[in-house]
């Protein structure tokens, strides 16, 4: 019987659910059996083609993978518990070059739509991304989005998000189960906040964005970050606003107007 085991997923979220994912599932078509090695919450990424599963979360510095020749991996006692098979570890150049079969995930439900979603990101970890901005941050302000809810003062919103801000206005949907939140994707009408994990995964639920960013060339992405939000990691043609005009803080009223027109 062919083995294949996945393991583990501690990367940025974007790239795990838009690359790392996507490329495991197209490899497991070639095996009788996949093991995944993964933080036990993100089991519903990998429940359409996973035969088994080992939970297995590293403590320390997140992003471990993006480090020069210090990947990710999982001890020998926990693989000898496994069995033998075809063993593929994290890697941001081979995630590139491997085929990817993708899955839209989360289930669209009448009670679970709103008319849209907010993601107020709030990390201040002075990562080598926000160190690149100097001294910037790619938090929108928490008074801006203040004002954006009180603009649609009346609509059904929720706020989601691990790092993220639960602002007064809106239904706390915060560290709720992956499976749920990609069910409130699928349902909801819109999804607003800066660039982040999150906001990849609604592309792949369907639910389209208006998501605030610069325009940076990344070496990695080809362009600027609206050429993953729009192509690369968009390959159900979700709807999406990139707005990269004004480094990663848009004025309110031009959030507003965008927003108006997609409601």
């Amino acid at each position: 019987m062919s083995h294949l085991i996945c393991g583990y997923d501690s990367m940025e979220f974007g790239w795990l659910v838009s690359t790392w994912v996507p490329a495991m599932r197209f490899q497991a078509k070639k095996f009788d059996r996949t093991t995944v090695v993964c933080n036990k919450n993100n089991r519903y990424l990998y429940s359409d083609f996973a035969t088994d599963f080992v939970n297995y979360s590293k403590t320390g510095k997140k992003d471990r993978w993006l480090i020069k020749n210090k990947l990710p991996y999982v001890p020998k006692e926990i693989l000898k518990k496994i069995g033998e098979g075809k063993y593929y570890v994290p890697s941001k150049e081979k995630c590139l070059k491997w085929e990817r079969k993708y899955r839209k995930y989360g289930t669209k439900t009448e009670s679970l739509h709103y008319d849209f979603i907010i993601h107020a990101r709030d990390i201040n970890n002075g990562d080598w991304i926000d160190k690149k901005l100097s001294g910037l941050t790619r938090n929108w302000p928490k008074e801006s989005f203040e004002k954006l809810i009180k603009h649609f003062e009346g609509m059904k919103i929720c706020s989601i998000g691990t790092n993220a801000l639960h602002i007064d206005g809106t239904e706390d949907k915060r560290k709720i189960p992956l499976e749920e939140l990609c069910n409130i994707m699928a349902s909801s009408n819109m999804i607003v906040g800066t660039s982040s994990g999150p906001m990849h995964l609604a592309s792949m639920c369907g639910c389209q964005q208006v998501v605030f960013s610069d325009r940076r060339d990344q070496r990695y992405v080809g362009g600027p970050n609206r050429k993953r939000y729009k192509e690369t990691w968009n390959p159900f043609g979700t709807p999406v606003k990139v707005m990269d005009e004004d480094n990663w803080n848009p004025p309110v009223k031009k959030v507003i107007k965008v927003m108006e027109k997609r409601l």
